[in-house]
């Protein structure tokens, strides 16, 4: 590598010059030899070589061994000693020092310019390599996840950023020795060998508990691959998500859920009841009226009140929105259950079947329930609904429509409006809300005259391949 500078620390003159001669020859910058380590320290301070050529037996109070560990201790240069000695001391001296080279005298040219090649080649790999491992323990050291190494074959935790230390309980302290097994177990099975899966030439993703060194417990999202070199046990590399306080949040929404849905309950009973009551008394007053004018009101009260009757019964079923997390659906499944509610001789899918998953609330269903009624209900002459899917950059969209009378462009956002329609006013609203829970959306979308188009967004991590 020509254009590199060296320093050649040599207590013997000649063959200092001769190095130097050589060296300026072959391309390299040469600056005037030293012959003591405290004045190769200097000039290294001032210059900063490339590489240093060093004499072990050298003038002064410290010699080329010394001289080198406080060069890399300092400078980080690479260091290639030349050296009439191999006794086994001085051997053993040196290798502490990690050189680039050991090159005994007499030596020819060709062997010292291939060893300073290949020292400042390797330095430069070694720099890389130390940014990279650099650049590692800034992101590892200031990651709020947790992340941790594990020795595949004992289990025992070999690793572990200042964050897991906290977590554990150790925070500012080192790491104790820690088998995976006592710290890391199943939440659903604390007896089950999830250490095991976690340590798998599979790797494992999914939730676990881990024992913290008070005897608490945090509940975390952990997924682990299995890095595996030749001649070396495996190490299990593990990263953590803590997910306790979403775990509590959750239940907390699902613990008020819970005594809504019942609230809900009774307040429906109640009035339920009240309205079966009301109901009858209108009956028994029709026969009671002999002016025509009462009949009237009482026929609109009887219309009224099988109206609220019947909001009644629909929320009922929609009761339970948003009361269960979402989960994957298979849209296959969603469409057939739908479907099995209406003539199956209106529907025309496409000849491959559905084959994606969606996470939604498990009321999804109603979702298309609501679309094929409202076909049959308001379609006109239609004479079939078709459902086809197709993935998009914006997610999957999955569309219904049919060949009826469509809407018209000024209602096509009030449709999904609370109250709007003939029937309820509710199907296409609970409709939207049941979507929105996972941020699926729907709109309207056909041309009026030509049918109805309902077109579903399901964003991107939202569905999955039903192969999944």
């Amino acid at each position: 590598m020509a254009g590199q500078s060296i320093l050649i620390v040599e207590d013997d003159g000649v063959i200092a010059l001769r190095m130097q001669e050589m060296l300026t020859k072959s391309g390299y910058v040469v600056g005037d030899p030293v012959a003591f380590g405290e004045d190769a320290l200097e000039q290294i301070a001032q210059k900063r070589p490339d590489l240093v050529l060093m004499d072990i037996e050298l003038m002064g109070e410290i010699d080329g061994i010394e001289t080198t560990r406080l060069i890399q201790e300092r400078f980080e240069i690479p260091v290639i000693y030349l050296t009439a000695y191999v006794d086994d001391h001085r051997l053993a001296r040196a290798k502490e020092t990690a050189p680039y080279g050991y090159i005994v005298k007499p030596f020819m040219d060709r062997e010292l310019l291939a060893t300073i090649d290949m020292a400042i080649h390797r330095h430069a790999l070694d720099r890389k390599l130390k940014e990279s491992e650099r650049r590692y323990h800034a992101v590892v050291d200031k990651a709020a996840e947790y992340i941790f190494i594990v020795n595949g074959e004992t289990e025992r935790i070999a690793e572990a950023n200042p964050a897991f230390l906290a977590l554990l309980g150790y925070r500012g302290a080192a790491l104790p020795p820690l088998l995976l097994p006592e710290i890391v177990i199943d939440p659903s099975d604390p007896m089950a060998p999830i250490a095991e899966r976690i340590c798998s030439r599979e790797g494992f993703s999914g939730e676990a508990r881990i024992r913290c060194r008070n005897s608490t417990f945090r509940d975390v999202e952990l997924a682990s691959s299995r890095i595996s070199l030749e001649g070396t046990p495996p190490v299990i590399s593990i990263v953590a998500h803590d997910v306790t306080d979403r775990k509590k949040a959750a239940e907390a929404i699902s613990q008020v859920n819970r005594k809504l849905h019942f609230l809900t309950q009774i307040t429906r009973h109640d009035i339920a009841n009240l309205l079966t009551v009301a109901i009858a008394y209108n009956g028994f007053m029709k026969p009671l009226a002999s002016d025509s004018g009462v009949q009237e009101y009482l026929v609109k009260q009887e219309k009224i009140l099988d109206t609220i009757n019947r909001q009644i019964q629909f929320t009922k079923i929609y009761d339970d929105i948003g009361a269960a997390s979402p989960r994957w659906l298979s849209l296959s499944a969603i469409l057939t259950d739908a479907m099995g509610h209406f003539d199956p001789g209106l529907f025309s899918f496409p000849p491959e079947p559905f084959r994606f998953e969606i996470y939604a609330d498990p009321l999804f269903g109603k979702v298309f329930y609501n679309l094929f009624e409202n076909a049959t209900r308001h379609a006109g002459d239609f004479t079939k609904i078709s459902v086809s899917a197709k993935e998009s950059p914006e997610g999957l969209v999955i569309v219904v429509e049919d060949d009826g009378t469509g809407i018209p462009a000024e209602i096509k956002e009030k449709i999904f409006s609370r109250g709007y329609g003939t029937n309820t006013g509710l199907g296409l609203y609970l409709s939207r809300e049941i979507l929105d829970i996972t941020h699926i959306s729907i709109t309207e979308t056909g041309a009026p005259g030509s049918g109805a188009r309902f077109e579903i967004t399901v964003p991107r991590g939202a569905y999955r391949s039903a192969a999944h």
